[in-house]
């Protein structure tokens, strides 16, 4: 794992992100502390949920916070990846209870075919994680808008770049620093970025993956996989060395 310094320059790694500073801290307080090893000999943060979806919505994690799968949710096997969640496009999605911080970090594997919804938010897009509240502003959602990742919440957004609707295998992953910044990733590289907001994200009390409640929103097509929650924001090289290890 590369050392990394206490700031983030991430504006100047692209214009495109709409930083206002040229310096942006991403990294939480205890940053580096790890828990795992990979088979390539990396550093691993311990998860504290994940849904490996191989066969169904349990939390494989310590926490144990089962999901349901809910509407025309099934488990499919996939040549290259084996057990993954098939997601519709009408009414599939796993509901969990929210048990979000105000700080973390979720990452999780997706594939589509289909040009995603378009709009100016991720409240307009196709939901890869959701947890909106139409009348409140402590929830957030993570969707694909025009084919990219985009993130809302505090009516804070943030866009990526990288399209993500080519038919492949791509991880996406969001950490919030509460009172902070949102950093957006895909294949384990910074995509995107934009403000956090202050406060929690506890507005609605579940969590969908690749679908939607009654607040809007629309519902996901293709497939997700290795759904992780972590109760920190990570590292920029935690993240790619969780792409790396679960590819």
């Amino acid at each position: 794992m590369r050392a990394l310094t206490t700031a983030l320059f991430v504006c100047g790694l692209g214009v495109g992100f709409g930083c206002n500073s040229s310096v942006i801290s991403l990294l939480p307080e205890n940053a580096g502390v790890t828990d795992a090893a990979s088979a390539d000999g990396s550093i691993l943060p311990i998860p504290v949920r994940e849904w490996t979806l191989d066969s169904d919505a349990t939390d494989t994690g310590p926490q144990h916070n089962d999901g349901t799968l809910v509407g025309g949710a099934t488990v499919i096997n996939d040549g290259t990846r084996g057990g993954v969640l098939s997601c519709n496009g009408v009414d599939a999605a796993i509901r969990i209870p929210n048990r979000t911080g105000p700080s973390f970090t979720y990452s999780a594997w997706v594939w589509s075919n289909k040009p995603s919804s378009g709009g100016g938010s991720a409240l307009d897009g196709d939901a890869i994680l959701w947890s909106n509240v139409a009348s409140s502003v402590n929830d957030f959602a993570l969707a694909l808008v025009n084919n990219h990742l985009a993130y809302i919440n505090y009516a804070q957004t943030a866009t990526a770049t990288a399209t993500v609707t080519d038919g492949m295998w791509h991880q996406v992953a969001v950490s919030r620093q509460d009172g902070g910044r949102v950093a957006l990733y895909v294949d384990g590289q910074i995509d995107g970025d934009g403000n956090s907001g202050s406060g929690d994200v506890a507005g609605n009390p579940y969590v969908f993956f690749c679908g939607v409640d009654a607040s809007g929103g629309h519902y996901f097509t293709g497939a997700m996989d290795d759904v992780r929650q972590y109760d920190r924001v990570l590292t920029p090289s935690e993240v790619e060395a969780i792409f790396v290890a679960t590819q």
